[in-house]
């Protein structure tokens, strides 16, 4: 039998070859996978950019987009004072944009705002600042027995800062032509995303916050705003006379969102509406009436003084008397006199007792006596008063053996 032999070169050759394909056919289907990675990117971002590398990054890029600027600042614990960290978001705004001061305060007794705010604040709280039209510095001082420890933010009022940019996701490159039918949560074409570089990959819907215009940005072009409230409240009368009343007021902006809630204190309490009026009649003494209303965008306190007095005192309890309300007053049982600018009540025992007979005779009796101004002829009887009767001065007579004061004489 004769014997084949197989040239070594040919089997090595048929191995290369097979090698070979089994490598081609893995690329191919490394580069199906990777097509098909890179058209599933640009569809969840709403795009029909070509580009493979800017549609792999574009949701890379909104995410960080979409996280506004934070400032932290911690600050204190020498010496055991308080230690306060101040976070600060974001620092620079648009006009009319707001931000969000957030702080936490260790091993503190008490903090207080000052600067754009003020009150005394929780050891640990947030506060928005409402729209800003200017930029602001805020202030915190928090203390304890070692000592204070304060920290300061200043958020920037920025002219160059659109609303979009301050307040939504800043626009993230070109826009498809016609967009998807809803558009993305954050996007901002005007037109379903037909904007080129000013537009985002919304929809013809738009996103709930984004920025551009209303058809294609968020629902209202823009987002809504919290506004601090800010209160009023006034008093009719700061003084007033015990028995009658005074009327408090007050109101708050009718643009302070949310509704806030309003509480009173010191000489009122309870709850009060943002609005209304309230009549107060307390009795004499200095009254305070303070009122506080707050929201999650921010507090309006205010206070007003009122001082009660007692009424004026009427003729015969400790009052001027005039000569009409003497004159009441003329009969022998009911004997009142005007001498030397007071007003003295007469007892008829006095005035039928034989000493003033003695002193003054008829002239002294009771129709000439009684509802009358007698001071010149009392003084002219009883030398100004001096004169002695039964061991006593005229003087002592007028409010002794049960003569008394009424009071002083108005002079009319």
């Amino acid at each position: 039998m004769k014997k084949v032999i197989v040239p070594i070169r040919r089997k090595m050759t048929t191995k290369v070859l097979v090698g070979v394909s089994l490598a081609i056919t893995l690329v191919g289907m490394g580069l199906i996978l990777i097509v098909g990675y890179i058209q599933i990117r640009k569809e969840n971002t709403g795009g029909t950019n070509t580009d493979g590398a800017n549609a792999s990054g574009l949701v890379d890029q909104i995410d960080s987009a979409a996280q506004p600027a934070s400032k932290v600042q911690s600050v204190g614990g020498e010496g055991g004072t308080p230690t306060i960290t101040l976070t600060t978001t974001p620092e620079k705004v648009a006009p009319g944009g707001s931000a969000t001061v957030a702080w936490e305060a260790k091993d503190a007794d008490v903090c207080a705002a000052s600067g754009a705010w003020t009150g005394v604040k929780n050891s640990v709280g947030s506060q928005n600042t409402g729209a800003l039209q200017e930029t602001k510095t805020y202030s915190l001082t928090c203390t304890n027995a070692k000592g204070p420890t304060t920290v300061k933010t200043t958020i920037t009022v920025d002219a160059s800062l659109t609303p979009s940019a301050a307040t939504g996701v800043p626009n993230s490159g070109s826009g498809s032509s016609t967009g998807s039918s809803t558009g993305g949560s954050t996007g901002g074409g005007s037109t379903g995303g037909d904007t080129g570089s000013s537009g985002g990959s919304g929809g013809s819907t738009g996103g709930s916050t984004g920025g551009g215009s209303t058809s294609g940005g968020g629902s209202t072009g823009g987002g809504s705003t919290d506004v601090a409230p800010s209160l009023t409240l006034s008093i009719s009368s700061g003084t007033i006379t015990s028995g009658s009343s005074a009327t408090l007021s007050w109101s708050i902006n009718a643009n302070a969102s949310p509704t806030p809630s309003c509480t009173a204190s010191s000489s009122w309490s309870g709850a009060k509406s943002t609005s209304g009026s309230e009549n107060v009649s307390p009795g004499t003494g200095t009254y305070t009436y303070s009122l506080s209303c707050s929201s999650s965008a921010g507090t309006s306190s205010k206070s007003v003084n009122l001082t009660v007095n007692a009424p004026a005192s009427s003729c015969g309890s400790g009052g001027s008397c005039t000569s009409a309300e003497v004159a009441a007053h003329s009969s022998t049982s009911n004997c009142w006199t005007i001498i030397n600018g007071n007003v003295y009540s007469i007892t008829s025992t006095f005035i039928s007792s034989t000493h003033v007979s003695s002193l003054g005779g008829p002239s002294l009796g009771g129709s000439k006596l009684c509802g009358l101004n007698k001071t010149s002829i009392y003084n002219s009887k009883h030398s100004n008063g001096n004169r002695t009767g039964g061991g006593h001065t005229a003087n002592w007579w007028l409010t002794g053996n049960g003569n008394a004061l009424v009071g002083a004489w108005s002079g009319s």
